[in-house]
């Protein structure tokens, strides 16, 4: 992750290396990026890449990391929106996610995602007892929709994480198969339901 001097940097310059690493990445595999292509768009010595980073590698999980925090909260936004059918709540995130032109930045940001799978996403953060704690508060959040939505067999956070991810996994799975086959909204959707129905009723 970052170095603590990256996150000293002003929000313009801060914003702007976000944009440059994103553009580099996005464009090339990380194999084919040189820390040359950063520093010559933002206009740095080389040396002051190392003060952010430890190397690329470093570099592009942050990207990937950052990226997929975006699309969890957008994922949550459409989840509360809906707080007593989880299952509506991303149907609708996906219904939106397709709509979008393919050129603006959510839309580029979740194929980016997509085809960058990285271990880091799939991290998970011990949970905090401090009730402070930002992440407390979200699991505890999440654990009211699972409480919401009656899914009575989830009992513990630690229950109610697995199943987060779980449900994260489900809708990167069908925006994966969407971009592989090109489809339209009503494919997409057509497979999210066909796999809700499964998890609903089971297959045998």
């Amino acid at each position: 992750m970052p170095k603590e001097a990256f996150y000293r940097l002003g929000e313009s310059k801060k914003s702007q290396l976000d944009q440059v690493l994103f553009n580099v990445f996005s464009a090339n595999h990380i194999s084919q990026v040189k820390v040359a292509d950063i520093v010559s768009q933002m206009n740095m010595a080389r040396g002051s890449f190392y003060n952010y980073f430890e190397d690329l590698a470093d570099a592009h999980e942050y990207v990937v990391r950052d990226k997929y925090m975006k699309l969890h909260r957008k994922i949550m936004e459409f989840i509360y929106q809906k707080q007593t059918d989880l299952f509506a709540g991303i149907e609708d995130y996906l219904r939106w996610i397709s709509s979008l032109d393919e050129d603006s930045q959510d839309f580029k940001d979740m194929v980016f995602l997509l085809t960058n799978d990285s271990l880091r996403s799939y991290k998970r953060i011990p949970i905090a007892a401090n009730s402070e704690n930002s992440q407390y508060k979200m699991i505890d959040s999440w654990m009211k929709i699972v409480d919401e939505n009656n899914f009575t067999k989830i009992q513990t956070k630690e229950e109610g994480m697995t199943f987060l991810f779980f449900i994260m996994e489900l809708v990167t799975n069908c925006l994966k198969t969407y971009l592989a086959n090109s489809w339209d909204e009503n494919q997409l959707i057509c497979d999210y339901q066909m796999k809700v129905s499964w998890l609903k009723s089971g297959i045998l």
